[in-house]
């Protein structure tokens, strides 16, 4: 807030209007209304009372808290018996949600300047810990209002830049002005931590609030805290990648060219644009930089001058930079280093990690890495103490990956809030799995471009030993059972089985739903479920461990999966250390002589060729997401939405018996040639292969329902979510009708910054003349491509008569359909017609395959109207447990019934036509 007399100021009402508790699962609020039980559009009763199940008789009423004077918000409802409900519905009954209004006041200058009276406003909010806000005018009713939600910083993430929220006034405004600002406010458990941990049984959300108003001027600024860059050894750049944060205010800007600042010699180091990058209005961008040395560099800075290009008025301006360097001594057998490395995830993305040098150099041959998973909480970049508390690295090189985002708390201490929180990212799936493979993978390739580094450099897709603690450990179960092939080893530590439990006990949606409907969303957690996929370690040598007095994590889900796999293979060669009277973090829950001991065997051994057992199940639910098993893929299912088995039985030499569950295509990658003949025996089918099995070999079901060695390889399925969108294989793209301001600008640059902030994933926003050309080129990237506007569009004509899914336009409209002949006498059609906006105010959301890229997808989101825009943009699954398959149709039922008001939804069958078995309509 600005004392100067010739600026606007901002106040914030310290009185704060609170209704609830309600109860609600801990991601329904991207199903329900924000705002639930309330409608914005309408006037607010602040003397009628709601339903709401955790209060004595039912109802609750509006109530009233302070702001503090650190910008906190403390709400808590202490005349809820929340002990009676924890006793009968465990921990999970504490999560609820809240609505929360003050009044925003915005101060014209006392003095406008004569330059300043046309300014347009924005203001910047950073709402830490609470899930959405809007802001309401007090003379809304002069026009129609529609809530515009804007994602808050739930988890208080680092580094995450403040939403920005256009305000339609200028500085010739002579008289204050005030809005309504209403804070979705949901407790979650798992985010505030158990208020047993205070000695309370009252559950207390903490939220803050800060804003800012500034002049939307026509400028391009710097954004420090979006910068990335590598650790220096011996004068030499860990890495190739470096990134210069930049936020435009006003106009669209593209980073044309990037130069080294004058006092630096370019004879040593020079530097390039990666690609340009075109920012939107308000939107802020990693400029992706390539560095490259012929010598050493020994400045403490980096100056940095970007060149940018207005889209709008030609006009040319610089930004300059100056990125701070740090500068390592090489490593040495006496002394491990832990360096911060960097590479371009998903091509273009500058994204660090960090890595520990091995004890012991000059071996022999490379040996495994050891990944490092850290769990919630943990920003690795920041604080030391989780690359501390592991055990020695003697052999290999020891990765720690950033999984994209902490997902931590800045202003708490680490070791004190490290067990009181579970989510992070992804939960390590997706892009977190991509971006922890990637970062060992770009390690193997900064170690072999220089001679004097590249001894133990480990190859790239090296098998690693894979090693993790509470999210880190459920992380390791994760990527152990889904790529058995590249993780040699594990050892998961207080890891949880699935994200699920505990998370859906009381919630809205169920009270209302169609257990079909219900059955469809929750389909979009199996790919997440560890515990179906366990049967795939039978054979991965594991060591488990968990505290007997787990607070966060109970001690039982280690057992659980313990017991799971065994149930597969009680032979299994898998190990569970219960530390007695142990919480959920302790210093050496890793750093112990038994994971010492593990680590340096299964360091000191590579992967075979040959199984380790003769008989094994390999299970899979989402082909796209997984690895093979020694050497065998799933590749595609015969029926999405149900889980996939391939049991292979290698007991007799010269033959494999596969039996198949659920399955269209396989695949079995040998590197190792099996002499002689061969036959695999594949459910019903005898299939002779060559004498030489040395490659891909993809078998295929026909029609008939046999099996046969197919001539070509099998073409990749659809997804099973949306939340694949996420795991991109470059910077997303985002297509809106028109670059000038509208709702669909509005929901991308909402969109583009909560990828940046959640998943630290690029999107440029483009307008579908645009995206015509593109298509029209064939010059897409490789990026994921999302699609806000209405069905109208030419983008959506012009892609959906391609006919590659089961959405059609029929009359503007757009239609699911499918027709089936039945032959014999009588042929008959039978033709199934779904219109998707038959009843007015709906928006749909599917997927599509890519234009141009096969292994990429297009997340199309058409609406109708203001208010089902924002339904459908809270369904973009940025975080985990929001249930969101193939495709889905809302309604306005959805505010205040949640899920249960979804009007259609479904999963793509193979060829993305409509599969009736996964399909629901009401």
């Amino acid at each position: 807030m600005s004392d100067v007399q010739d600026r606007w100021k901002v106040k914030l009402d310290q009185t704060w209007d609170v209704l609830g508790p309600f109860p609600i699962h801990a991601r329904e609020q991207h199903y329900l209304s924000p705002a639930f039980p309330l409608n914005l559009e309408e006037s607010i009763d602040y003397l009628k009372t709601w339903p709401s199940a955790y209060a004595d008789g039912g109802r609750v009423g509006w109530k009233s808290t302070q702001l503090r004077e650190d910008g906190s918000l403390h709400v808590k409802f202490p005349e809820i018996r929340w002990k009676r409900l924890r006793d009968t519905e465990g921990w999970a009954a504490l999560q609820h949600h809240a609505v929360l209004r003050t009044t925003l006041t915005l101060h014209p200058p006392q003095v406008p300047s004569v330059e300043s009276l046309d300014i347009s406003l924005e203001l910047h909010v950073h709402l830490r810990q609470a899930s959405y806000f809007t802001l309401r005018p007090m003379n809304y009713k002069i026009s129609p209002f529609h809530p515009v939600w804007y994602a808050g910083n739930i988890y208080d993430l680092e580094r995450t830049l403040p939403q920005i929220v256009p305000l339609s006034i200028t500085n010739s405004t002579p008289e204050p002005i005030q809005f309504d600002l209403f804070v979705s406010g949901d407790y979650e458990i798992r985010l505030f931590g158990d208020p047993h941990a205070q000695n309370s049984e009252v559950p207390t959300q903490v939220i803050h609030v800060d804003v800012a108003v500034n002049p939307a001027t026509n400028q391009v600024n710097h954004e420090p805290t979006q910068d990335v860059i590598c650790d220096f050894v011996d004068g030499y750049s860990f890495g190739e990648a470096i990134g210069v944060g930049v936020r435009a205010s006003t106009g669209w800007w593209t980073v044309v060219d990037v130069a080294l600042g004058d006092k630096i010699s370019a004879e040593n180091i020079k530097i390039r644009l990666l690609r340009t990058t075109q920012i939107a209005p308000s939107q802020s961008r990693v400029v992706p930089i390539i560095i490259q040395q012929e010598g050493p560099f020994r400045h403490k800075s980096l100056p940095i001058e970007l060149t940018l290009f207005s889209n709008l008025n030609n006009a040319i301006t610089t930004v300059s930079v100056c990125l701070p360097v740090i500068h390592l001594k090489s490593w040495t057998s006496m002394e491990r280093r832990a360096i911060r490395g960097s590479y371009f995830y998903a091509q273009s993305m500058p994204t660090t990690f960090i890595a520990v040098s091995p004890v012991l150099l000059g071996l022999d041959k490379p040996r495994p890495p050891i990944l490092a998973l850290h769990g919630a909480g943990v920003d690795i970049l920041q604080q030391d103490f989780w690359v501390l508390s592991l055990p020695k690295n003697k052999y290999s090189w020891m990765v720690v990956p950033t999984g994209r985002t902490s997902w931590v708390h800045p202003t708490i201490p680490a070791p004190v809030l490290y067990p009181l929180t579970i989510r992070k990212g992804l939960d390590w799936h997706g892009p977190s799995a991509k971006d922890a493979f990637e970062s060992v993978n770009a390690l193997s390739s900064i170690l072999i471009k220089r001679p004097d580094w590249s001894l133990n450099a480990p190859p790239v897709n090296m098998p690693v030993v894979a090693i993790g603690h509470s999210n880190g450990g459920q992380g390791v179960w994760y990527l152990a059972s889904r790529y058995p092939d590249r993780v040699l080893a594990i050892v998961p530590a207080a890891g949880y089985i699935k994200s699920t439990e505990g998370m859906i006990i009381a919630f809205r949606s169920a009270h209302f739903i169609d257990p079909a409907l219900r059955a469809i969303l929750e389909s979009s957690f199996t790919a997440d479920d560890n515990d179906l996929h366990l049967p795939n370690l039978v054979g991965t040598p594991i060591l488990a461990i968990h505290g007997g007095d787990d607070d966060n994590v109970p001690v039982w889900h280690s057992r659980e999966a313990v017991s799971v796999l065994q149930a597969w293979l009680p032979s299994a060669n898998v190990s569970f250390r219960e530390d007695q009277n142990q919480c959920h973090w302790y210093s050496s829950v890793l750093n112990n002589a038994q994971v010492q001991d593990f680590l340096d065997n299964y360091t000191n051994l590579s992967k075979g060729d040959s199984p380790s057992v003769k008989e094994f199940t390999l299970t899979v639910y989402a082909p796209r997401d997984c690895g093979s098993l020694y050497g065998w893929k799933i590749e595609r299912v015969l029926l999405p939405g149900r889980l996939a088995r391939l049991h292979v039985d290698l007991r007799e030499p010269h033959l494999s018996r596969i039996t198949t569950t659920n399955i269209n295509g396989f695949s079995l990658t040998s590197k190792s040639p099996r002499r002689g003949s061969h036959v695999f025996h594949v459910d019903c089918s005898s299939i002779d292969a060559p004498a030489d099995i040395d490659g891909v070999v993809c078998f295929e079901r026909t029609t008939n329902g046999h099996w046969q060695i197919a001539n070509e390889p099998l073409p990749v399925p659809p997804p099973s979510r949306i939340q694949s969108i996420l795991s991109s294989p470059a910077p997303m793209t985002i297509v809106i009708p028109s670059t000038s301001r509208s709702p669909e600008l509005s929901s991308a640059l909402r969109i583009a910054h909560d990828l940046n902030a959640y998943h630290r994933i690029d999107a440029e926003i483009v307008n579908e003349s645009e995206a015509l050309v593109r298509s029209q080129m064939g010059s897409w990237a490789d990026g994921n491509i999302i699609f806000i506007g209405t069905s109208s569009s030419p983008f959506v004509e012009a892609v959906i008569e391609k006919k590659r899914t089961a959405v059609k336009l029929c009359d503007g409209r757009l239609i699911i359909n499918e027709r089936l002949e039945q032959p014999g006498e009588g042929r008959q059609t039978r033709q199934i017609v779904w219109i998707s906006d038959l009843i007015l105010f709906q928006a749909v959301l599917f997927l599509h395959p890519h234009l141009a890229k096969q292994d990429a997808s297009i997340l199309f989101l058409v609406y109708t109207d203001a208010s089902s825009l924002e339904r459908a943009a809270r369904l973009l699954p940025i975080r985990t447990g929001v249930a969101v398959p193939d495709w889905l149709v809302t309604s306005p039922l959805m505010d205040q019934y949640g899920a249960a008001g979804i009007k259609a939804a479904g999963l793509w069958g193979n060829n993305w036509d409509l599969n009736l078995a996964t399909a629901w309509f009401s």
